[in-house]
């Protein structure tokens, strides 16, 4: 069974939210060990989530954020609603 994928229209969204630049993300996940580029950012955005991701990166991304790692998956947790709109506490600047 292939890994799950994420949205990339709910990264997009959460990233411009936050005013992220693909580059920046980019910067916070190679910190956080990730071996990304602005150019696998575009590709997980624009391709809508086909570019699976391991479950330390939606960690980190989902850090890096500020939102709660199940907000980036496709389907939501039974009676829950998605808080990419509502930021967690921790400060996004320099902390994964």
């Amino acid at each position: 069974m292939p890994p799950p994928t994420i949205p990339g229209a709910i990264i997009r969204a959460a990233r411009r939210e936050i005013g992220l630049s693909q580059e920046e993300v980019a910067a916070k996940m190679r910190k956080a060990g990730a071996n990304w580029s602005a150019i696998t950012v575009s590709d997980i955005e624009r391709h809508n989530g086909r570019r699976a991701l391991l479950a330390d990166e939606v960690r980190s991304l989902a850090a890096i954020l500020g939102i709660e790692a199940w907000g980036l998956l496709a389907e939501k947790p039974e009676g829950r609603e998605p808080r990419w709109g509502r930021r967690k506490q921790k400060a996004v600047d320099g902390e994964v």
